[in-house]
């Protein structure tokens, strides 16, 4: 199977359907490969697409599982926070550990112990290339 983007699918060989009873976007039979399209570029684009994706997962997987040993060494999660530093920014805001370390009078090293303690009150956020854009209240 080569990476040539032009011609047919090669699951459904650009017929757009398959002989089975799955439903692909509510339609049974679709090709899930190419959407339907019946072209190898759609089925490359789609790939590439489900690559990204799954890559994206894994580096989100690793962030989290790299706060919680961290944790884990210092106390383990679930720490309560006072009210006043649960409700510290608005949900769903992104923050970066010096904003909360500036917020409360604490040093970084203390602030990002105690926000990787505090899951899941606030958990890390990561932007769409898998890399650690700061920390965030769900």
């Amino acid at each position: 199977m080569g990476q040539d983007a032009s011609g047919p699918c090669t699951r459904c060989k650009g017929a757009g359907l398959m002989n089975y009873a799955r439903a692909h976007y509510g339609v049974p039979g679709l090709c899930f490969d190419c959407d339907g399209a019946g072209t190898r570029e759609v089925q490359l684009t789609n790939q590439a697409k489900a690559r990204a994706a799954k890559a994206l997962a894994a580096a989100a997987q690793k962030a989290s599982l790299e706060i919680q040993e961290f944790a884990d060494r210092h106390g383990g999660q679930r720490l309560r926070l006072p009210r006043d530093k649960r409700n510290a920014f608005p949900a769903y805001t992104v923050f970066s550990t010096k904003d909360y370390a500036e917020k409360f009078g604490m040093a970084p090293k203390e602030a990002f112990i105690e926000l990787a303690r505090s899951w899941p009150r606030y958990s890390v956020q990561i932007d769409n290339t898998g890399k650690p854009m700061g920390w965030a209240s769900l």
